[in-house]
């Protein structure tokens, strides 16, 4: 078979067990338990993938010709993939996909009701980067047992997945793509006005899954960046590529820098739930669609403030899936996202914040051309709180390992011993490096320690604001 004739062979198997049969036809088959051919289902596609050349050599492929036609995909053709793993949540999802389609007769990726394979999976309590769905449809006349549907299914998937011309993106080939979901259902199916009995397949594949502590770790390090922005603006922006050379200088950052923000609960509540309204209202920006501004959302939740600001950023899922590396894109939206060609003032370079909450969610939200995407969306809520209190002396220890002279996600260092000579405070970082306390005013000695000696020392003057230090491990 000619690898550039797959469309159209996928086409008349699929007509050839729909339209021929010399026998009577049979009545439509009951709704079985297909446990065991969706875990053969399972071995194929994984077989497939740990041997992506073998497979298309089975199913009357040219190897050389398939490379030759996806020269993208040579790395994973030659090398293949690790196989996936079952995941129960996902297969149920699956499952009641396929029975939504029998019951309402449709074959279509989206439900009955609207809802896309992401937000079943929500619904399921499943989040990741990188999810997607592939539909398998066989119908007959005569009858073809369970073991041999799968056989077709599998092939008409794999070959489409190998097709040169495909449109959708490809999950049973996607090195980023770890576990999947499989349903299989059996039953009548009634296509151009006929009536078929027919097998459906429902293959729900996802990257691995972003949990909520997931998520919390990605707000604490992005609330990290944030304030290492406000206290190095121009080594940031140099950082992240942003240009403000058309912008006028009363827009500009201080190139001084300005205090860090401590991060705030109530604070992050209140971005959260403006986060939700705007994923299920399928909007983005400040005001709520009922007038809800930020300051009463904030006054709601028992946080006055003097004075308040946000910003808001998404990033597709599909650019970056891996979460940590879309922080610094976060982090590049919040500072230019507000600039437009009036070069507004960014959010988090409010000068009088001294508070911040941060919430990242994971979210399906239609974009200006109207496709539905999957996104990052992070929302900063800043504050400058009425009540006067103690300021914090704060910072970071990490191991700066592509010698920026920045902190990156990743690079912080966990449990490192740190005094405040002068306050009394024997402190630990934590898992992301951060390290903060509140101190009276005055002149600290900050000491890193090493199990046995101190390793360096930082002398930090804290009067009224925030104050930031970081510490790098390399530079001992």
């Amino acid at each position: 078979m000619n690898h550039l004739t797959i469309k159209n062979a996928t086409c008349f198997l699929l007509a050839l067990f729909m339209l021929t049969g010399l026998g009577a036809a049979r009545s439509a088959l009951a709704a079985a338990n297909h446990e065991q051919q969706t875990a053969k289902l399972l071995t194929l596609i994984n077989a497939a993938r740990r041997s992506p050349l073998t497979t298309a050599a089975a199913l009357g492929l040219n190897p050389a010709q398939v490379l030759a036609d996806l020269p993208e995909l040579t790395k994973v053709l030659t090398s293949g993939l690790p196989g996936l793993t079952k995941n129960d949540r996902l297969s149920l999802t699956a499952q009641l996909h396929t029975d939504e389609m029998f019951r309402n007769q449709y074959y279509e990726k989206d439900g009955a009701y609207g809802t896309t394979v992401r937000q079943r999976l929500a619904n399921a309590g499943y989040q990741a980067s990188l999810v997607g769905e592939t539909l398998g449809l066989l119908s007959f006349v005569n009858l073809i047992t369970p073991d041999q549907a799968v056989e077709h299914l599998f092939r008409n998937m794999f070959l489409d997945e190998l097709n040169p011309d495909r449109t959708e993106p490809r999950y049973l080939l996607n090195p980023l793509i770890s576990t999947v979901g499989l349903a299989m259902g059996s039953g009548k199916m009634e296509l151009g006005g006929r009536d078929y009995n027919a097998y459906l397949t429902t293959c729900d594949f996802a990257s691995d899954e972003i949990t909520r502590e997931h998520l919390a770790t990605l707000e604490r390090e992005l609330v990290l960046l944030i304030n290492q922005a406000r206290v190095k603006p121009v080594k940031t922006e140099t950082f992240l590529e942003i240009n403000r050379a058309q912008c006028p200088d009363s827009t500009l950052p201080n190139p001084l820098g300005l205090p860090p923000m401590i991060s705030e609960p109530i604070l992050a509540e209140t971005a959260q739930l403006h986060a939700t309204e705007m994923i299920n209202y399928d909007y983005v920006g400040p005001l709520s669609p009922n007038g809800t501004t930020l300051e009463t959302r904030i006054a709601e939740a028992g946080l006055p403030g003097l004075s308040a600001t946000e910003g808001i950023a998404w990033v597709a899922t599909e650019d970056y899936p891996v979460p940590e590396q879309a922080l610094q894109e976060l982090l590049a939206q919040l500072l230019i996202n507000d600039q437009g060609t009036g070069c507004k003032f960014p959010s988090l370079y409010h000068p009088l914040a001294d508070t911040v909450g941060v919430s990242i969610d994971l979210a399906e939200m239609t974009d200006l051309s109207g496709e539905r995407h999957g996104y990052y969306l992070a929302t900063v809520d800043l504050v400058q709180k009425q009540e006067q209190t103690y300021p914090t002396l704060m910072g970071v220890v990490y191991r700066d390992a592509n010698h920026d002279g920045l902190y990156t996600p990743g690079e912080g260092v966990a449990d490192q011993p740190v005094i405040y000579y002068g306050a009394g405070r024997h402190l630990r970082s934590d898992l992301e490096g951060q390290i903060n306390s509140r101190v009276k005013p005055g002149y600290y000695l900050i000491i890193l320690f090493s199990s046995t000696e101190a390793l360096q020392f930082i002398e930090k003057n804290v009067q009224n604001h925030n104050v930031w230090f970081d510490i790098d491990l390399n530079e001992q």
